[in-house]
């Protein structure tokens, strides 16, 4: 019994061989298969219109992260109009991968055109409008804009141009000088002084006083007396007024007052008199 007991012992202890192990069956991955004519992420990613060597090229991207395959999708220029759509067969793109497809020589205007991408149900799918080429640059999509960039064909587009930008000089800005604005210096206004107006100075009336003629003896002619012609007292000549009183020899002697005719010394009088009441009409008169 005892030697029954270590056999079994001894049995069941031993190890187990390699041949023994059961390694676990891997599971085989998902091989990805390719989608055909897919919906979207399909692009026209560079194309070049005139060449050099009159090749026409147009590239297309596949934007997906995945294979595709496109099947009797076209390439064309204008809309119902210009060349007959060319025939893109069967092409299969690997996930962000670009293909080129060369257009031949002619296709494409050189001045003013229209690149399209066309599905299998004649569906518009990307399109570009350029209006100028270069024999030496490609129109190239760069960040989802187009530009002119050095050809890249079959490999991820050049970058665009940077912009030249010329530097503007600041024109100087001229600085205006104020002009002092003149200080008007106030115009005194005249004291008009009141003038005082003269008084005129009474004129003292001379008061005539008749005198008496003398006495004229009363003498008798007789015929001596007759016989001669009387003579005037006074001259004409030397009294020079024999316009204005006439002696008449037959006349009787008037008034005189030292031996001047009392008739003249009233008239000389009287035209002093009218001298002197016009003498302040004519003094303010002057000085108006």
């Amino acid at each position: 019994m005892l030697l029954l007991t270590i056999a079994l012992f001894f049995l069941f202890s031993s190890p187990v061989s390699a041949q023994d192990t059961v390694s676990p069956t891997a599971t085989p991955s998902a091989v990805p298969t390719s989608v055909v004519n897919p919906s979207s992420g399909i692009y026209i990613n560079e194309f070049m219109p005139a060449p050099e060597d009159n090749q026409e090229w147009v590239e297309i991207y596949n934007d997906n992260d995945y294979a595709v395959t496109l099947e009797n999708w076209k390439f064309d220029d204008l809309a119902d109009g210009g060349g007959q759509p060319k025939e893109l067969g069967t092409i299969v793109f690997g996930p962000k991968e670009i293909k080129t497809y060369d257009l031949g020589g002619g296709y494409l205007n050189n001045t003013d055109d229209w690149v399209r991408l066309l599905n299998q149900s004649s569906e518009l799918k990307d399109s570009y409008h350029y209006s100028s080429i270069s024999s030496t640059l490609s129109w190239s999509k760069v960040s989802g804009s187009w530009c002119l960039t050095t050809p890249s064909k079959g490999s991820v587009n050049s970058p665009c141009p940077s912009p030249t930008t010329t530097p503007i000089t600041p024109t100087p800005t001229s600085t205006l000088t104020p002009v002092p604005t003149a200080t008007k210096t106030p115009t005194p206004t005249p004291t008009i002084t009141p003038t005082t107006r003269p008084t005129a100075t009474p004129i003292p009336t001379i008061a005539i006083i008749p005198t008496e003629p003398p006495l004229t003896p009363v003498i008798e002619p007789t015929s001596s007396l007759l016989s001669l012609e009387p003579s005037p007292t006074i001259s004409e000549d030397i009294l020079g007024i024999s316009d204005i009183i006439k002696i008449s020899p037959t006349s009787s002697p008037s008034k005189s007052f030292n031996g001047i005719p009392s008739n003249l010394i009233a008239i000389i009088f009287i035209a002093i008199g009218g001298l002197l009441l016009l003498a302040p009409l004519v003094i303010t008169r002057v000085r108006k």
